[in-house]
């Protein structure tokens, strides 16, 4: 984490550079890229009719002549086309890095993106662009470092040179609009990487796609056998040894089925797991009886992959100690049963993503537990709590759906959901059957509405600075809602003193204002720049959850505290903890669906059947550093998608 940022956009760009070298740096070391030495990639102009005629003529090369061949390009505009298995995302990130080192101190900063969560129907590039800027490095939203909108003026200035990696990860029927919004975002001169696999990519084009006229358009070839041995042979003597019938099959036979199944970095790094420890043999590579043809062979790689990294402790973080005695050891049965869970759950999303907040939900065992421990505590004596739930959710839902300017059918529910905040205002215990299954109804109401809402990952930040409108708005809100829920509220309660009128509508208002105030000033955007990592993500949503809940119990406890200690009353013992149940109950129905609330509760349900580990993200971070997972962000993806396939099939 980099504490001080230089002011203006120039300080925005040079921290968000080397946050990002770093990123990538590590994750390149994690992956094992650089060493014990590169496998070297080789890229030869396309054959496929996609380049267009004025396209930059290339030669053709590896990962270094493809660095210049970008760096010396008019335009600075390149087209990586690959098979599956070929390296686009390998050779992508090692570009990224190569880049980002020789970037001028005025240049435009290398971020490597997965355009997969790209929407072009419904969002142009620039906007996803920035709003991907803005999520994983929070801190360009600080306007008293960076002024405002410093991601827009990022993009806009063209401060960034966007390495998209896998368009071919969108659905097929985007990848023609994707081409077309690439071609209207990116015309010549404005820097920009794409990488997608040859079959989609020409498909697209031959389909209508537009495509970057000026960019040069290249496609990585099969590793050859001579780059295969140097990169199998990079080991000690007795591991070559072990190597060698493998390495002799490739030196004289090409057109074996190991030197076809080898042909790719994806099996060779899979080879390179699967036979790394001394108990295995990789000589059983060349039996030919046994693997007929390359499927065969990619297949086994593929299901030995699992029981081979997990026979070993992962290897540490980079750059640091060594892990402890303690640290953990799965057993390759459960591992394997844990990761085609999350294989399948990678394959609900277009870009594969494995997000702890979005974890499977079983919506309904949540509503069904939740409503019903509410109506329990709703006719028991702290029903105070079941009230300020009820309060709490109605409140957050409603000025949600304001803010976020909601569909149609969202604004014909909040009649009802104001309803029923008004019903919970006039509830008292103990009540008639009928008014507490009225009051069962609409907490099973304020229940459902709110586990609807996805919300995403919040992080915490004390800085007033900046954020005095947001804070402001939400206070004003705030008000609002709670003074027209009183105004119904009060009439329909029966209450006839002019005092109450206007007194209970104020301070019920002043206390919801405080509670907003503190809740958004406490929970604004940091203001210093950090790798996203995913446990990094979870930990500011959980922090974000507790300031939500202290900040509602702080505002209900200001009236106690104030009559206390300015008016010298005496209260009833009571009162404190009435104050204390409904700031708890107003804090947890706005904290319901925070989204480390919903992992946390979704997390118990899929533990307790055995689908998941209770330690889920130690579990993905073990797995991330055996290799079997990547890291993009805030979210883990498995390593390649024939290896989710492969574990999606067999979970």
């Amino acid at each position: 984490m980099i504490s001080r940022a230089p002011s203006g956009l120039d300080g925005a760009a040079d921290l968000l550079a080397a946050v990002v070298h770093r990123q990538w740096a590590a994750e390149a070391a994690v992956r094992s890229l650089r060493r014990p030495q590169p496998l070297r990639l080789r890229w030869a102009p396309t054959r496929r009719q996609v380049a267009y005629p004025d396209a930059p003529v290339v030669a053709g090369g590896d990962l270094g002549d493809l660095d210049r061949l970008f760096a010396s390009s008019a335009n600075r505009q390149l087209v990586l086309l690959g098979g599956p298995g070929a390296g686009k995302s390998a050779t992508t990130l090692l570009l990224a890095l190569d880049l980002l080192e020789r970037r001028a101190p005025d240049g435009p900063v290398p971020v490597l993106l997965s355009p997969a969560s790209w929407n072009p129907h419904n969002e142009h590039l620039e906007d996803w662009l920035i709003r991907r800027l803005e999520t994983d490095y929070p801190a360009l939203r600080d306007r008293k470092a960076y002024g405002r909108h410093a991601a827009r003026r990022l993009v806009a200035e063209q401060r960034l040179l966007p390495l998209l990696d896998g368009l071919d990860e969108l659905p097929p029927d985007l990848l023609v609009p994707a081409l077309e919004g690439v071609h209207r975002a990116f015309g010549p001169g404005r820097p920009l990487v794409l990488t997608c696999r040859g079959d989609e990519y020409e498909a697209a084009v031959r389909a209508g796609g537009a495509g970057l006229p000026a960019a040069a358009v290249v496609e990585l070839e099969p590793v050859a056998a001579d780059d295969a041995i140097e990169f199998l042979s990079a080991s000690l003597p007795q591991v070559v040894e072990r190597w060698a019938p493998v390495l002799d099959q490739l030196r004289t036979t090409r057109d074996s089925v190991v030197a076809w199944s080898l042909s790719t970095p994806l099996t060779i790094n899979l080879a390179r797991a699967v036979y790394g420890r001394p108990d295995r043999d990789p000589a059983e590579l060349v039996d030919q009886q046994r693997f007929g043809d390359p499927a065969a062979l990619d297949r086994h790689l593929l299901d030995s992959l699992v029981t081979a990294v997990y026979g070993d402790p992962p290897t540490p973080p980079p750059r640091l100690a060594p892990l402890p005695s303690g640290a953990a050891r799965y057993p390759a049965d459960r591992a394997r049963r844990w990761l085609g869970f999350l294989a399948g759950h990678a394959a609900s999303n277009a870009a594969g993503d494995i997000a702890w907040w979005r974890l499977p939900r079983p919506h309904l065992v949540l509503a069904i537990v939740l409503t019903g421990l509410l109506c329990w505590v709703a006719t028991s004596e702290h029903a105070a709590v079941a009230v300020g739930f009820a309060l709490g959710a109605a409140f957050t839902w409603l000025i949600g759906t304001v803010r976020r300017r909601a569909p149609v059918r969202h604004l014909l529910l909040a009649p009802l959901v104001l309803s029923v905040a008004i019903f919970f205002i006039t509830y008292e215990r103990p009540s008639s059957p009928g008014v507490t299954a009225a009051a069962a109804a609409g907490l099973a109401l304020l229940v459902g509405v709110a586990l609807s809402v996805h919300r995403p990952p919040h992080r915490t930040g004390l800085r007033l600075r900046g954020r005095g409108r947001a804070v402001l708005s939400r206070m004003a809100f705030g008000v609002v809602i709670t003074v027209a829920a009183m105004a119904a509220a009060i009439p329909a309660h029966g209450v006839v003193n002019s005092r109450d009128l206007w007194s209970a509508p104020l301070a019920l208002s002043v206390m919801v204002a405080v509670a907003w105030g503190l809740g958004t000033w406490l929970t604004s955007p940091p203001d210093r720049f950090s790798v996203p990592r995913p446990t990094r993500s979870l930990r500011g949503d959980v922090a974000s959850t507790a300031v939500w809940l202290l900040a509602w119990i702080v505002a209900f406890q200001l009236p106690v505290a104030f009559a206390i200690v300015v008016m010298g009353k005496s209260v009833d013992a009571s009162l404190p903890a009435m104050a204390l149940s409904f700031g708890l109950g107003t804090g947890l129905g706005c904290v319901v669906n925070n989204a480390s609330v919903l992992y946390a509760a979704s997390l118990a349900w899929w533990a307790l059947r055995g689908r998941l580990p209770w330690r889920l993200m130690r579990f993905l971070d073990d797995a991330h550093r055996r290799g079997v997972l990547r890291q993009t962000g805030t979210v883990y993806q498995f390593r390649h998608a024939s290896l989710q396939r492969h574990l999606a099939g067999s979970g």
